[in-house]
């Protein structure tokens, strides 16, 4: 069953904190658009999925000084496109991020990233079931987010990268030398053209040995950029 949602909400002095409740046990998709308030003059009011047979989740909306209540548990793929409401960055996403905590396939479009990077004050879950990772953003704020994301997902598998930024330094934090870590560095250097330095920051219980081994694989992998430096540090 797919279940499409769109609507509008209006200005209601009596009940400001009117909340939308999706319920429904047998959806496998279900998709949510919520964007029609900014041209209409209205609040965006709070919203929650009791959705947890839902497989595949598009959810596009602006923020609430709420996150949005989750329970998404069966759920395989997402694509959020989340936007601040009148630049107000006081909200929290926690919630909402956790709640998909359990996704194999993740999309994020560039204002989500932003969203996330400012607004999810609680941290991110570990995504343990995420394989598939679209990451685009077209300002700084994936910088500090991507990162993030990769460590909280031990067993990505594919990342794409869309990004307009003109990145010269990257930083990698705590890095064990693992395959998939290896497998997305790799990535970054030879998708990313304009890179002139990465800073490798190994993790404390890597002896020299292996900090040995990892900057010498690190400067076997092809680069786009032919004035790439590499520092393990």
């Amino acid at each position: 069953m797919t279940f499409t949602v769109g609507y509008v909400t209006h200005w209601n002095m009596v009940s400001p904190s009117f909340m939308y409740v999706i319920s429904n046990k047998t959806i496998k998709k279900l998709s949510v658009t919520c964007l029609n308030c900014r041209y209409y003059g209205t609040v965006p009011r709070n919203i929650s999925f009791d959705t947890p047979n839902v497989v595949d989740f598009n959810y596009s909306d602006y923020l609430r000084r709420e996150s949005p209540q989750c329970h998404l548990d069966s759920l395989a793929k997402a694509t959020l496109d989340l936007h601040f409401f009148e630049d107000d960055k006081r909200a929290d996403v926690t919630d909402l991020i956790s709640g998909l905590h359990n996704v194999k396939t993740l999309h994020l479009t560039s204002s989500t990233v932003e969203v996330i990077s400012v607004c999810c004050k609680g941290g991110l879950p570990v995504f343990n079931n995420l394989v598939d990772l679209v990451f685009s953003s077209k300002k700084e704020g994936w910088k500090v987010l991507l990162p993030l994301l990769i460590e909280r997902s031990p067993n990505l598998k594919n990342l794409v990268l869309s990004t307009t930024s003109v990145i010269k330094m990257l930083s990698i934090m705590k890095c064990q030398g693992y395959p998939s870590e290896m497998k997305h560095i790799r990535y970054l250097l030879v998708n990313m053209e304009c890179l002139e330095v990465v800073k490798v920051y190994v993790a404390a219980e890597m002896d020299d040995t292996k900090k040995m081994q990892l900057t010498e694989d690190l400067l076997k992998f092809p680069a786009a950029s032919s004035k790439l430096k590499i520092q393990v540090m």
